[in-house]
């Protein structure tokens, strides 16, 4: 289905976008065996055509290496066509309808502007959902928690760049690079910016990241905004965002468990709107011990409480979900979400049953009404076996046997393992 005319393209916005991005992205040209920017601005140019994997008719699935999956558009043909998620199911469906690829994506996702590697923690996958996200900004901002070294903005950035505006991207952090052992790792994987890093004996846990976000963004979006300060903490967005526009896209890259996705929302929410697109990233993962506990139980929390009126589930990439803001986040629905209390209790029947409706229904829209195993979300089987395995049709009426056989198999193939 092709996008309908409010998805088009504004030839001045194109215009002034491109004209933007070559300026900045101007310089010699890559080395052999890196792939060009300059070709994925025209790529934008000629109508943002990419290559996501998505659910196709009923039975047809897509292929899992590619590790993306939308869901089609016409599972939400009443929401408006100006909604920004809704312009970004239009965007990947019509990239669905195009030449079938994205020109060196690599070069947006992997390279900066002198053709390194970028010192990042993103994957190319979701470098095109976050390029989405940006673009399908309509009057508001595109807003990123927990940007770091600014790879998933560098990606957001350049899709509203596509849009012609100026001034409305906001990467939040502290932009001190040792918070986690695991920044200085990523960190000296790049040699110019650990020797900047460690320059003078300087101790690299202690580095300044705030240049390396810039350098690695201005490119592709010259005015994006670094904000420092402590987004746990209810005034720090709402003192640097602009009061008078809504926040369209919004990523958050630093909730790793339910209680820190809670208070993100709540510190945003009086800025996010019904259409918002909301990135989840590191939603699909499994650390060991606490970690995975955590994350874990994030997973647990969004599929009971989120997707239970607030939110859509729109698709995944690698590790991250993008859902669809469906209602404004009021006091009482925050109340609702900040009620999971999955971390401190188990979660009795009535939450698991939600949890478990509202997760397959998600996975239906994305991958159609009998998903393959290659389309179901990372770790879901695993999920199931914790969450769902004693459910059954009479404790939870109305749930898809299927959901009950995907536990089932998941506790004996774990049991399996420790006999």
């Amino acid at each position: 289905r092709q996008p309908s005319q409010s998805m088009a393209w504004p030839t001045a916005a194109v215009s002034i976008a491109l004209s933007l991005l070559s300026v900045a992205s101007a310089g010699a040209p890559p080395p052999q065996g890196v792939p060009d920017l300059s070709n994925v601005l025209q790529t934008i140019r000629a109508g943002f055509p990419c290559s996501p994997q998505r659910g196709g008719a009923e039975g047809e699935h897509p292929a899992p290496a590619a590790q993306t999956y939308v869901a089609r558009s016409d599972h939400f043909a009443d929401r408006p066509t100006d909604w920004p998620w809704v312009r970004w199911l239009h965007i990947l469906e019509a990239c669905d309808h195009s030449t079938g690829s994205f020109p060196d994506i690599a070069a947006l996702a992997e390279y900066d502007r002198d053709h390194e590697p970028l010192v990042s923690m993103s994957r190319q996958e979701t470098c095109v959902g976050h390029l989405a996200a940006g673009a399908a900004v309509a009057s508001g901002v595109a807003v990123e928690f927990g940007t770091w070294a600014g790879a998933s903005m560098r990606c957001m950035a350049a899709g509203l760049n596509a849009t012609g505006r100026a001034g409305a991207a906001f990467g939040f952090d502290a932009f001190v690079n040792g918070l986690y052992p695991s920044n200085t790792r990523k960190l000296r994987q790049s040699a110019k910016w650990w020797a900047e890093a460690t320059r003078d004996g300087r101790n690299p846990r202690r580095f300044d990241l705030e240049p390396l976000f810039r350098w690695q963004v201005e490119d592709v979006y010259p005015s994006v905004q670094a904000v420092r300060c402590n987004f746990n903490e209810a005034s720090c967005a709402r003192s640097h965002l602009p009061k008078a526009l809504p926040v369209d896209a919004f990523a958050t890259d630093a909730a790793k468990s339910d209680a820190a996705l809670a208070r993100h929302l709540s510190n945003v929410a009086p800025m996010l709107r019904p259409g918002s697109v909301v990135v989840l990233a590191d939603f699909f993962t499994l650390s060991g011990g606490k970690t995975a506990y955590t994350v874990r139980a994030q997973r647990f929390w969004v599929t009971a409480k989120l997707l239970d009126g607030a939110f859509e589930a729109l698709g995944w990439a690698g590790s991250d979900l993008y859902l669809g803001q469906t209602v404004l986040l009021s006091p009482a629905v925050l109340a609702k979400l900040h009620g999971a209390a999955w971390r401190r209790t188990r979660a009795g029947t009535s939450a698991r049953c939600a949890s478990a409706r509202n997760y397959w229904a998600a996975i239906q829209r994305v991958c159609g009404a009998q998903p393959s195993e290659g389309c179901l979300p990372p770790y879901f089987a695993d999920d199931a076996r914790r969450w769902y395995a004693p459910l059954t049709g009479e404790t939870c009426p109305g749930l898809d046997p299927a959901v009950v056989r995907i536990a089932a198999s998941g506790a004996a193939e774990s049991a399996g393992q420790a006999a």
